[in-house]
This record gives C-alpha cells, sequence and structure tokens, in this order.
C-alpha cells in the first residue's frame, strides 16, 4: 500500500482551493477596482454618449465625440483622459443650467484630463450657447492641455455666475497648460461678470494666452490663481481681479505679460508678481490694489515691470499702481512712462500710495500725472533708487508726501507749479536732489510744506542744481 497517496491528494486539493480563492478574489478586484479610462475622440460633432456609464465612447452612430467622451468620463472612476486631436469641437446642443453635460456646457464631475494636439490645432468653440467648461464640485483634480476654449457665453444672473469660458468650482484644482482661451464673454450681468475664467477654487496656468474676452472682469479668481509664462492682452475688462473668499486666497505671477486691457489687476488679496510686465492698459491704469474686508492686500514685485499705463476717465489716482492699503514693495522693478490723467485727480503718475510703497534698487521714470506726483504721490521709502524725468501739471514732479529717501536719486524732474523734485516733507539719508524745476512756484528741488506734516531732514546728502521761477 502506498502510504503517501493519501498525501498527495490532500495537497492537490489544497491547492486546487487556493487556486479557486485567489480567482476569486481577483474577480472581485476587477469588478470593484476599475481602471481609469482613455477615451479617444474621432468625430468633432456635438453628439451625446448614447450609453453614460457602459464604459464606451459612443454617440449614436459609434462615434466617440467630445461631449460623449466627458459624458462617459464621469461615470468612470479614476483619473480618465481624453484624448482630442486636432479640430475644430463646436457645441451645438443649447440648453443651460443643466450639470450632467448632456446639453449646454461641457459639465465635468471627476476627475479628469483633456489632452489636445496644441492650442493652435485643437479649438472648442462655445458657439456662444453657454459657458465651455464648468468644473463642478465633485472633480477635485482637473487638467486641460494643448487646447483653445473659445466663443464661451455666461448668461447665468444666478448660481455659479461667470466664467464664458471656464467656472472652476470652490472644491476643484484646474490646471491648464498650453491653453489659449478667445472671446469668450459673460452677458448674464451682476457685480462677479467674467469673460474667460471664474475661478473659485484652486487655478494653476502655465504657458497659457488670455486673449480678446469681455466682461467685468476676464479671470476672476475668488480662490488661489498661480500664472507662469503666460499672456493676458487685448481683453475688454480688468485683466486679472483677485478677491478671495478665503484667507488661502493669493495670487502669484511669473513671466507673465498683461498687456492692452481695460485695466491690468485689481488686487485685494497677497500678491507676488515676478519677472513681469503689466503694460499699457487704458484707462483704467496697470495695477489697483485694494484694501477692503479683512483681508491683507501686500503686493510684492521682483523684477517686473509697470509702464505705459493710463489712469483716466471713472480711474481717479495712479497711472502705473494704485495703493490703496496694505504694503506695495518692488525690488529691481521699473515703472515708466504711465500716466494719471484725469484732471479733476490725476495724483500719482507712477504710484499713488495711500498705504505704504516700498521701493528697492527700483526706477521711476517718465511718468505724468495730471495734479501732484508725477512719479509718486503718497507714503513711499526708497532705497537704492532712481525717481527720474516725471512730471506733473501741479506740485511734485518726481515725489509729493512724505517720502523716505536712502541712497537715492530724484533727478530731472518737473512741475507745473512747486516742488520740482520734491513737494512735502522729507527724509534723505546719502541721497541726491539735482537738476529738478519747479516751473511757476518755489522749490526747485525741495518744497516742505506748511501744513504740519513734519520737517525736511538731511543727512549727507545733496541738493544742487534745481530750478524755481
Amino acid at each position: 500500500m502506498d502510504r503517501s497517496r493519501p498525501k498527495r491528494l490532500l495537497a492537490v486539493v489544497l491547492f486546487s482551493l487556493a487556486a479557486v480563492t485567489l480567482a476569486i478574489m481577483l474577480s472581485i478586484g476587477r469588478t470593484t477596482l476599475a481602471r481609469p479610462a482613455v477615451f479617444t475622440v474621432n468625430n468633432t460633432a456635438d453628439l451625446i454618449d448614447v450609453t453614460p456609464g457602459n464604459g464606451v465612447c459612443a454617440a449614436f452612430n459609434d462615434t466617440c465625440t467630445l461631449r460623449a467622451a466627458i459624458m462617459e468620463a464621469n461615470f468612470t472612476p479614476g483619473v480618465d483622459t481624453i484624448i482630442l486631436p486636432a479640430g475644430v469641437y463646436v457645441l451645438t446642443l443649447s440648453g443651460p443650467n443643466e450639470n450632467t453635460a448632456v446639453t449646454g456646457d461641457l459639465d465635468i464631475t471627476g476627475d479628469l484630463t483633456i489632452m489636445g494636439a496644441g492650442a493652435a490645432g485643437t479649438i472648442i468653440d462655445g458657439g456662444d450657447i453657454d459657458r465651455v467648461f464648468e468644473v463642478r464640485p465633485s472633480a477635485p483634480n482637473v487638467e486641460i492641455t494643448g487646447v483653445t476654449i473659445r466663443n464661451g457665453n455666461d448668461a447665468s444672473t444666478t448660481g455659479n455666475l461667470g466664467g464664458g469660458g471656464i467656472y472652476n468650482s470652490p472644491s476643484s484644482v484646474l490646471r491648464l497648460t498650453n491653453v489659449t482661451l478667445s472671446s469668450n464673454v459673460h452677458t448674464g450681468g451682476g457685480f462677479e461678470s467674467s469673460g474667460a475664467i471664474r475661478n473659485e477654487g484652486i487655478l494653476v496656468m502655465s504657458d497659457t494666452a488670455v486673449l480678446s474676452n469681455t466682461a467685468i472682469y476676464i479671470i476672476n479668481s475668488t480662490g488661489a490663481l498661480t500664472m507662469t509664462n503666460s499672456v493676458v492682452s487685448g481683453n475688454t475688462g480688468v485683466g486679472i481681479r483677485s478677491y478671495p473668499s478665503e484667507s488661502w486666497g493669493m495670487t502669484s505671477l511669473a513671466g507673465v505679460t498683461i498687456f492692452s486691457n481695460t485695466t491690468g489687476i485689481v488686487n485685494y488679496s497677497p500678491v507676488t508678481i515676478t519677472n513681469s510686465i503689466i503694460d499699457r492698459n487704458s484707462p483704467g491704469g496697470g495695477i489697483r490694489n485694494i484694501d477692503e474686508f479683512l483681508w491683507d492686500p501686500d503686493m510684492l514685485l521682483i523684477s517686473s515691470t509697470v509702464s505705459g499705463n493710463v489712469c483716466t476717465g471713472t480711474c481717479n489716482n495712479g497711472g502705473g499702481i494704485f495703493v490703496e492699503g496694505g504694503t506695495t514693495t518692488l525690488i529691481n522693478s521699473a515703472v515708466i512712462s504711465n500716466s494719471a490723467a484725469n484732471p479733476a485727480y490725476g495724483d500719482g503718475g507712477g504710484i499713488r500710495a495711500y498705504g505704504t510703497a516700498i521701493l528697492i534698487s527700483s526706477t521711476v521714470s517718465g511718468n505724468f500725472a495730471a495734479s501732484n506726483g508725477g512719479g509718486i504721490n503718497g507714503r513711499a521709502a526708497l532705497v537704492n533708487s532712481l525717481v527720474v524725468r516725471n512730471t506733473s501739471a501741479k506740485e511734485g514732479g518726481g515725489l509729493a508726501g512724505s517720502p523716505a529717501l536712502t541712497n537715492s536719486v530724484v533727478m530731472s524732474n518737473t512741475a507745473n507749479m512747486a516742488g520740482g523734485g520734491i513737494n512735502g516733507s522729507a527724509m534723505l539719508l546719502n541721497s541726491t536732489i539735482a537738476g529738478n524745476s519747479a516751473l511757476n512756484g518755489d522749490g526747485g528741488g525741495i518744497r516742505g510744506t506748511d501744513s504740519g506734516s513734519g520737517d525736511t531732514i538731511l543727512v549727507n546728502s545733496t541738493v544742487s542744481g534745481n530750478r524755481a521761477s
């Protein structure tokens, strides 16, 4: 009798049970842990998915459209991907205030990546029927790359106001890379009117272009905004508005050009601007730093240029930068050829500071004020900085107010009235006031005031070659 046979049979039985158990477990894993899907669009028409949730992107003609792919992705767990080849995808299924992407805008309700073939080739056209994308609160992470988003029209008057191109919800992180937003509008009215993007969550933009959109605000961020290597240009409205609804809301701009908008930036929150250009925004001026509610509007500009901006009409003061509150600090930056041209007000051609302006190794040059302070008007502290060739129609060709200067130069400024270089009490340390002119008043270099605001104090400083008439 073979005594080892029962042991062999027992081993076979145990192995078979283990194999069956493993197969069952793998089967359960496959059914409960669905993998993220990849959908490749092959039809530019605007058609819905026939059977959302079956894992297949298919319109009635068995093709995969952009809308059908988004509808299917909304039912699939994980970070799904939609591949969007070159082509023009025009939205035609009208019907606003619908939140499952069946009609109107393309509602995104889950994690999703949309990959176009490049902004020049892949164009998503809203057809003027609704905004283009709405990122819903159930979508924590959305990324869109390589597309143009154009001709969106948000006409809403209640609910998620604004964002003719995109609305991003408070709980969502939206990343845009190599994206162009153009010719989007908000026609619904209301103070939160936003042409290109209304952001209430976290918005990260890189290598983007925001062009020729129309609304009160073009990018309206009440959350957190980070923008790098991007352009905001030719828009009718405020290029960027940062107005945080939460204490974590802040704005960071690096390598950004904000050019030829109605107004460049309106800021209510902490903002850092690095290696950027704010240029030729009119008639609302370059930067408006507003002190309101509980938020700290401190602003930091590093290696940036504010140039050629004009404040006129309903814009009163500060052609380049208006500082209502908080502290605005410029480091290695330039404020050049701006104009506060409103004849009724017109203070601070370069900078008007009701808060505090601090300039370190910076230049204020060639600015004009229709009233006082061609270069700077208000509370300012300058270190290793230049204030040169500025002009005021009234007083303070270079500076007006109570500036403090250290190792700085105020030169070749002109006031039509008094105080060619400085009009007001000043504190100067190791500084030079030279070659300034008061054409129709006293104080070619410095004209102290009799308002009781303080004495002018000079320590190891030079005042020379100035002219008064």
